[in-house]
């Protein structure tokens, strides 16, 4: 909404930024969004949000793993099974964080690293998630 404050969570910019400096070094690293929000008002925040110097969060995305839409009562389950589809990597290869319970439950049969994040993207949450 117009006049809406949005802020990035704790270490977000800081683990994006981090995402973006290993895949530059050669790692190989693909960033997925797996989004039920409203695309005119996330893609533009997406593109908006700088992580490095001159470095978005859109920059850091892999186009074709962007995933966003709304299924009622599947939560986001469908956005993760076309990611893996899409992408071929292993789900014990895919870490998928969420601020919300009933998404972590959607996709903990996939066989993704998922970890529920209730108070947004910590240093100490981002840890525990690479353990």
């Amino acid at each position: 909404s117009a006049g809406e404050g949005i802020r990035l969570h704790g270490a977000v910019r800081r683990v994006w930024a981090m995402l973006h400096k290993l895949r530059k070094s050669g790692h190989d690293i693909r960033v997925a969004v797996a989004s039920s929000s409203i695309r005119k008002k996330a893609r533009p925040l997406l593109s908006m949000f700088e992580v490095a110097p001159g470095v978005r969060m859109m920059d850091v995305v892999d186009s074709q793993l962007f995933e966003m839409y709304y299924r009622k009562g599947e939560y986001k389950r469908p956005h993760l099974q076309a990611i893996l589809q899409k992408s071929e990597v292993s789900p014990d290869e895919v870490v998928f964080v969420d601020d919300n319970e009933d998404n972590i439950r959607s996709v903990s049969d996939l066989g993704v690293v998922a970890s529920h994040v209730p108070y947004g993207l910590s240093e100490r949450a981002w840890a525990e998630v690479l353990r």
